[in-house]
């Protein structure tokens, strides 16, 4: 006989653990406190072993007839919920709609329980479940005072279970456990759900985004193919009512695709944008700090010298411009990075290396795209197959860095000119924009940008 522990917590509320060495020795506690009860640790080892044997379970309804074998009977409420099912179901388990739980139980006191629930059991005793929280919920619905359940014991904590190093590794072990359960996971919009709240979780323990494979092993694993995960989180977050509708069941994923994908040949593509956006830049200071910095990083730029033969030359100034128009982008982008991680370190923003976006926070859900261009540019472009509805933050400086102009605002895709290959937006377009807020530098009715001269930091 291996040591036995169980925690649970009786009506009244009192805390209980109970230890059965090898030896048949026990050791009871009562909210911390040792007492003797043999002869009640022996009786539920008894009925335990008893009702595996018989394989049935009382309840308030009568017996419930377990299938197949198992290996303890627990109390129903001594078993922790695990965290990361509770995480990862939150909106698709059976366990939230009171009436299929009810269905559930119905079902398994009439033809009796076909799956056991998988259980842990860690080094200080602690008993989580694996699989089989809904099970439970069933269990206690008619009136059970125990589940039965597979043990898996575990040389480790329950503590360094939870440790967020491990949390991708939970992910998948509760999603593999649960791919049997057809009601959790059976619809699209539900798998696409269980991945996207296991990926929002993982951004806040792990302070990332999952990597491209990552998300496409959480896919496979959850039933759903990756590009139609992708496809549901476009709409998601670019189209919240027309995602509204397929998770009511109003509109199936296919629909829904094929009416965004039409919306986006009519106006553009989206970046996600929630109403955060609109106050990101709020305090003037802001962007003020991010243009200093940037000039300061160009006028080192300019004091490179090239120098070859005894003569200098100016190594910025022989760079093409459109170069050095790219590195101009590049600089104030990480700059702005920086500057907004620094003003609020809860709040994480990135830079994506593939040039899907500028910036982007995960924690806000939004995207803000910077576009740049040196005085004399006529307008600031995009590709025009890359048009996109969303944030944006325009600079535009002079020659030699020293004098700028910035404006923040949300920009709609029918604001955007398509002229053969590229996307412009002009100072007529960002003149007519009701959203903006300039800060630094002017836009006078003559629809021309006046540059400000900026303090290097």
């Amino acid at each position: 006989m291996k040591d036995v522990e169980v925690h649970f917590t009786d009506e009244q509320g009192n805390e209980w653990y109970v230890m059965v060495n090898d030896k048949g020795e026990s050791q009871v506690f009562k909210n911390k406190t040792q007492i003797k009860i043999m002869t009640k640790v022996k009786t539920l080892e008894a009925k335990a072993t008893s009702s595996r044997n018989a394989k049935v379970v009382s309840s308030e309804r009568g017996d419930i007839t377990i299938h197949p074998k198992y290996d303890i009977l627990l109390p129903i409420d001594s078993v922790l919920d695990n965290p990361e099912q509770s995480t990862i179901y939150s909106d698709t388990s059976r366990e939230n709609d009171g009436d299929i739980v009810d269905d559930f139980a119905d079902s398994i006191h009439s033809t009796g329980l076909e799956q056991i629930p998988v259980v842990y059991r860690f080094k200080c005793g602690e008993t989580v479940f694996k699989s089989g929280m809904t099970r439970r919920k069933a269990f206690a619905r008619l009136g059970a005072k125990y589940i039965p359940a597979n043990i898996i014991d575990m040389d480790i904590t329950y503590q360094q279970y939870c440790a967020d190093s491990n949390y991708l590794n939970r992910i998948k072990d509760v999603m593999g456990s649960n791919l049997t359960d057809k009601e959790r996971t059976g619809h699209m919009i539900n798998q696409f759900k269980q991945v996207d709240q296991a990926r929002d979780k993982f951004k806040i323990t792990q302070g990332r985004d999952m990597t491209d494979k990552e998300i496409n092993d959480l896919c496979k694993l959850n039933g759903i193919k990756s590009n139609w995960y992708n496809n549901l989180r476009a709409i998601k977050y670019d189209w919240p009512e027309k995602y509204e509708e397929v998770t009511k069941l109003k509109k199936t994923p296919r629909g829904a695709y094929i009416d965004f994908n039409a919306r986006n040949k009519a106006i553009g593509k989206g970046m996600p944008a929630s109403k955060v956006g609109d106050n990101l830049f709020s305090d003037s200071s802001l962007a003020q700090r991010i243009l200093s910095h940037t000039s300061g990083m160009m006028e080192q730029l300019n004091s490179v010298k090239l120098n070859v033969g005894g003569k200098s030359y100016s190594f910025i100034n022989e760079i093409q411009s459109n170069i050095r128009s790219g590195l101009l982008h590049e600089i104030i982008v990480h700059t702005t990075k920086h500057i907004l991680n620094d003003k609020n370190s809860r709040i994480k923003w990135v830079t994506d290396k593939s040039g899907k976006f500028d910036l982007e926070s995960p924690d806000l859900g939004l995207v803000v795209d910077v576009k740049t261009r040196i005085e004399g540019s006529p307008s600031w472009t995009t590709a025009a197959n890359n048009i996109k509805r969303g944030y944006y933050l325009f600079v535009e400086t002079n020659a030699d860095c020293s004098r700028w102009f910035a404006c923040y605002c949300y920009v709609s895709a029918e604001e955007w000119k398509k002229q053969q290959t590229v996307g412009i937006f002009n100072n007529e377009a960002l003149w007519n924009n009701t959203n903006k807020t300039i800060f630094v530098g002017e836009l006078k009715k003559d629809k021309k940008v006046y540059l400000d001269p900026i303090k290097v930091y």
